[in-house]
């Protein structure tokens, strides 16, 4: 029973305060007993030789041997990584002409790979990593590029909500378009069909033209960090807020999976994700989470932490072992 005095209310049953505060003492140990059953263990953790201690900010596997991963100093040092033992050793490459940190990685039709960076350095190599040709673009921030046709890729970038940049270049690095925006993009895929997909600070856009023209999709609670094609038109989406959303009308409409700002779920900032089919998927982010699901993104188990340093990419090698990549030129392989 409860009484009024002052216009303040009291119980006069202090028999209550006890039992719930052992309601809430329960709550608690249902909650942590159901987030322990949500941690999952990887068969092997195993990191890798980087030779750099500078951020890696991309993977790329061309095929069963060759792979590359890309990072480096924002204003000082452009890093390559290249393997051609499916992932087992790394050899550096540090750019004599860029000289700024590298963030995407992407193979031509031609089957040239390409990365870009800060201030707008471009890397190409035609003979699989073993030489590379500089271009230096618009002095802007790129975070990736992706090829729309045979000789035309789209590069795309820009610094938060301050500003945003979205390019189109030759093959031979010369700058056909550009086009100023008011937000920052983070990342770019198209396919070969002329579906694609790019998404950045509070921004998913899709194309069913190769890319000669972007649509607003109804999606903008987060700053979308980067994307997933899963088919011809299914992709996933990750946010820095934790927010991950698929469409399976390319691009048309979104599914939130996650939601980022709900208070009830693990605050997770996400930087990559990659997802292997239409249900089975991995995403990675700060303070070294590795989050995995088995149902199209509606639940997300976290592996076992490994390391407390940012982790910024995820890929799959062809025999399945995943590796990510990160801050203080970590690279690690994960057999799931």
């Amino acid at each position: 029973m409860a009484i009024r005095k002052g216009g303040h209310f009291y119980s006069k049953n202090r028999s209550d305060l006890p039992r719930l505060l052992l309601l809430s003492l329960c709550c608690c140990l249902l909650c942590f007993s159901a987030c322990r059953k949500d941690l999952i263990q990887a068969k092997q953790v195993v990191r890798v030789e980087t030779h750099t201690k500078n951020r890696l900010n991309d993977i790329l596997f061309v095929n069963d041997s060759l792979g590359f991963c890309v990072g480096g100093s924002r204003f000082y040092e452009a890093d390559i990584l290249r393997t051609i033992d499916g992932g087992a050793t790394w050899q550096l490459y540090i750019s004599n002409d860029a000289k700024k940190e590298l963030f995407g990685l992407c193979i031509a039709p031609s089957a040239a790979i390409y990365c870009i960076g800060f201030e707008g350095n471009l890397l190409r190599s035609y003979d699989q990593g073993i030489t590379w040709i500089h271009r230096q673009l618009r002095y802007e921030a790129y975070k990736a590029i992706a090829f729309q046709n045979a000789t035309l890729a789209q590069c795309v970038g820009g610094i938060s909500f301050y500003r945003g940049d979205a390019m189109v270049i030759d093959s031979n690095g010369n700058v056909l378009q550009h086009d100023s925006l008011g937000y920052e993009l983070n990342d770019i895929k198209i396919l070969p069909s002329g579906i694609g997909y790019r998404c950045g600070y509070g921004a998913i856009q899709y194309t069913n033209d190769h890319g000669a023209s972007w649509h607003w999709a109804r999606l903008n609670n987060d700053n979308f960090t980067a994307l997933s094609i899963t088919g011809p038109q299914s992709a996933f989406a990750c946010g820095g807020e934790g927010s991950i959303a698929q469409t399976n009308d390319a691009g048309h409409t979104w599914n939130i999976r996650r939601n980022g700002n709900d208070i009830t779920h693990k605050k997770y900032r996400l930087r990559d994700i990659f997802f292997l089919n239409n249900q089975e998927g991995y995403a990675v982010g700060e303070k070294g989470v590795v989050l995995y699901s088995d149902d199209a993104g509606r639940h997300w188990s976290e592996l076992e932490n490994f390391t407390k340093s940012n982790l910024q990419a995820i890929a799959q090698a062809s025999n399945g072992a995943l590796f990510v990549c990160g801050e203080n030129g970590e690279l690690w392989k994960i057999l799931p």
